[in-house]
C-alpha cells in the first residue's frame, strides 16, 4: 500500500514544456494573439493532466478500502491517506 508521502506528484514541467513556453514568449513580439492562444492551450493541457492525476489518486485511495473485507486497520490507513492527500490539495489551492 502506498503511504501519503509516496504518492507521486504530477510531473514537473518537462523540458519540452519549458521550451514551448519560451517559444510562446518569443512569438508574442510578432503575434501577441497567437501567443496567448498557445499559452491558453498549454495551460489547458496542464490542467487536464492535473485533473487526471487527482482522479487517479482518488481511485487508488478508494481501491484501498472499498472492498467488503476492509478491516479497521485498512480503514485507518485509508483515512490517513485521504487526510494527507486532502492537505496536499488544500496547500495547492492556497498557493494561488
Amino acid at each position: 500500500m502506498t503511504s501519503p508521502s509516496e504518492m507521486a506528484a504530477p510531473a514537473a514541467p518537462a523540458a519540452s514544456e519549458s521550451t514551448r513556453w519560451h517559444e510562446i514568449q518569443v512569438m508574442f513580439v510578432d503575434d501577441p494573439r497567437s501567443a496567448v492562444e498557445l499559452a491558453a492551450g498549454l495551460v489547458d493541457d496542464s490542467s487536464q493532466a492535473f485533473v487526471a492525476f487527482v482522479k487517479e489518486q482518488q481511485g487508488s485511495l478508494l481501491a484501498a478500502w472499498h472492498g467488503e473485507n476492509a478491516g479497521t486497520e485498512e480503514l485507518r490507513v485509508a483515512l490517513q491517506r485521504y487526510r494527507a492527500f486532502g492537505s496536499r490539495l488544500a496547500d495547492f489551492s492556497r498557493e494561488t
